[in-house]
């Protein structure tokens, strides 16, 4: 049999590689769509897709894109790796393990502290390290639920559809907000252009004294004419509470345009209990009476190289722990944010498996971990890690 080999992909392949990609996504996309993703994809360029090749033949594919992931404040270099692709003749080969493999020495070796993906199975992925990190939650709610109050504050507030030359205002409002957050992709130029272009998006930009406070956009999606319509929340961004209270507002003020509002959030966002009557224009049933939405599975993410990627990472409050995983103990100490490891002097913290990785760049508290079995500890040791790695739950608005 002959040897794989991986390269970057080339205009040459597309007509091989758009038939491979719908083999492995068997979704509603057309060629062209399917071509349009390789050439023209908003997070990278033909030359991040790598081609598996045997002989002469293409027999898979997959983007090892170059990302930047906020994580504890700070700019984490990512590899993203999305469309992982094997042709039917080559499954069941190990044609998409040597292909991961792969991809994961090529991100080491240019310097990233991570590697992140959707996974189509997670079982699949945790066989190389990788953890899931977090699950956000998606509402369905009644325009009418949204507080009065709020619809109130949004009747009086600063709002107008953005023009060409806001576009860098609502930039600068993202990337103060994403720093704030976990998991937010620090959003190349390619996918503003995107989002801002999109043609059936409807923007609202709002200012307080005559300068840009936030914006959220949104879609209106229908199943078929004169059918209930659904307000489709496609980024609400907010730096400060009251702006994010009075868009709240702006969208409860849809109401004569939806029956229904739908906005993904992180899965500790208290939204939820600030709304009212949420199923108003559906009805539950005996066992669940009030329906308030969908959990929704994050991203799963690898720390080849665990040091490399701790400190990489932003560390907000100083503090101590000592965590022992794979067989090696680490002591972490922050000073003044600046995060020093060195050999553990005491027995800490045994995490297992790859739940480091959710717990020091995902959602999972240190406690929850020890409360699930993936972790170890004393009392004081688990609460004095805790105290360390703690940050918000994971959330992204960009999946890929």
């Amino acid at each position: 049999m002959q040897q794989l080999a991986l390269r970057a992909a080339t205009e040459a392949d597309l007509e091989r590689l758009v038939i491979i990609h719908t083999g492995a996504f068997p979704d509603a996309r057309g060629a062209a769509a399917r071509r349009r993703n390789f050439e023209h994809n908003a997070l990278g360029t033909l030359s991040d897709l790598q081609v598996v090749t045997r002989g002469d033949a293409i027999v898979g594919h997959a983007f090892l894109f170059s990302l930047g992931v906020f994580f504890g404040g700070r700019r984490v270099p990512v590899g993203g790796i999305a469309s992982v692709g094997v042709a039917p003749e080559a499954r069941g080969r190990g044609v998409g393990s040597w292909l991961i493999d792969k991809l994961h020495a090529l991100s080491h070796d240019r310097g990233d502290a991570l590697t992140m993906l959707y996974a189509f199975r997670y079982a699949f992925y945790e066989r190389f390290g990788y953890a899931r990190v977090g699950t956000s939650k998606r509402l369905s709610f009644a325009p009418e639920s949204v507080p009065r109050a709020l619809r109130q504050l949004a009747r009086s507030a600063e709002i107008r559809a953005p023009q060409a030359g806001d576009l860098a205002a609502m930039r600068q409002l993202y990337e103060v907000e994403a720093a704030a957050t976990t998991g937010a992709l620090d959003r190349p130029t390619a996918l503003w252009e995107r989002l801002a272009l999109g043609d059936r998006t409807h923007t609202i930009l709002l200012e307080q004294g005559g300068v840009a406070a936030g914006y959220v956009a949104f879609e209106h999606v229908q199943i078929e004419p004169h059918a209930a319509t659904k307000l489709v929340v496609r980024e609400l961004c907010a730096p400060t509470a009251l702006a994010r209270r009075t868009l709240l507002g702006v969208l409860g003020s849809q109401a004569d345009q939806c029956a229904e509002i739908e906005i993904e959030v992180a899965s500790d966002d208290p939204i939820d209990l600030a709304l009212g009557d949420v199923d108003a224009a559906r009805h539950g049933r005996a066992d669940v009476e009030h329906a308030f939405g969908t959990l929704v599975g994050g991203p799963m993410i690898r720390t080849g190289d665990l040091d490399r990627a701790l400190l990489a990472r932003g560390w907000p409050r100083d503090g101590r722990a000592t965590l022992r995983t794979g067989g090696l103990a680490r002591e972490l100490v922050v000073t003044s944010g600046q995060l020093q490891i060195g050999p553990a002097r005491i027995d800490g913290v045994s995490v297992t498996g790859g739940a480091l990785s959710a717990i020091a760049f995902g959602s999972l508290a240190v406690a929850d971990a020890r409360d699930l079995g993936m972790a170890t500890g004393d009392d004081e040791a688990i609460a004095e890690a805790g105290a360390l790695l703690a940050q918000r739950h994971y959330f992204s608005r960009d999946p890929f």
